[in-house]
């Protein structure tokens, strides 16, 4: 049996074990901005051996770069939009792909990345992130973006897919990232993922329960798991 074992550390930080290969995404350890809600269950000093960091968006509120500079391993991979990577340079990781084309492929051992689409051009970035027999969509901190119907031309379904769902449902328009639940339920309903995971803002409030209720309509396949800061979830498959 393999095992993808899921932590959500907080807000829109997840760290991924892909059956002993770690990838963590959007790291934040830091407890400010207040918006993020409260500080992260695990701390820098906690994070297992990293294969990957994964940074989704542009701004200098997506990536804790200060607290990362404490991570003694700076031989790993980091990925995220080009303009980051002068500040991951500067924390002393020295290997950085640039996800500034769509469908573009980057490898670090077992685990391959693709860039996928996002919104605002040039701000956001989605991936595909594929190791030990799973695939996984990461939705980053993106809009709503038609162009992710791509996706199941270059990967397979998505075993596990995390959808920002940040927004309210009468303000499609009010936030520059993040998606309103019934937007992310429409991601779900063209990717088609066995399991849906809503990260960010209202990752554990009424809009996850929105976004739950919406995917029972939009993809009656698809499990939500909703996952407070702290949550494990285990998906398992066979060999």
């Amino acid at each position: 049996m393999k095992v993808l074992t899921i932590s959500r550390l907080a807000h829109a930080m997840v760290l991924m074990d892909f059956d002993g290969t770690f990838v963590l995404a959007d790291p934040w350890f830091a407890k400010k901005p207040a918006r993020l809600g409260g500080p992260s269950s695990l701390g820098v000093n906690g994070l297992p051996k990293l294969s990957l960091v994964l940074v989704s968006g542009s701004g200098v509120g997506q990536a804790d770069w200060k607290s990362l500079a404490a991570y003694p391993d700076k031989s790993l991979l980091v990925a995220g939009p080009p303009n980051q990577m002068k500040a991951a340079n500067k924390s002393g990781f020295g290997f950085f792909a640039a996800m500034d084309k769509p469908w573009e492929g980057h490898k670090t051992g077992p685990l391959s990345l693709l860039t996928g689409p996002g919104l605002p051009q040039g701000e956001q970035v989605t991936a595909v992130l594929q190791c030990a027999g799973f695939t996984v969509y990461w939705g980053g901190s993106s809009l709503f973006d038609p162009r992710i119907a791509e996706m199941l031309q270059h990967t397979d379904r998505p075993d596990v897919a995390f959808l920002p769902v940040t927004k309210s449902s009468g303000g499609l328009l009010s936030s520059k990232c993040g998606m309103a639940p019934e937007e992310a339920a429409g991601i779900c309903g063209v990717l088609n993922p066995k399991v849906a995971i809503p990260i960010g803002e209202g990752a554990a409030s009424l809009n996850a329960q929105k976004f739950a209720a919406a995917c029972a309509v939009f993809a009656p396949e698809t499990k939500v798991k909703v996952l407070s800061a702290g949550a494990v979830y285990q998906h398992k498959k066979a060999r």
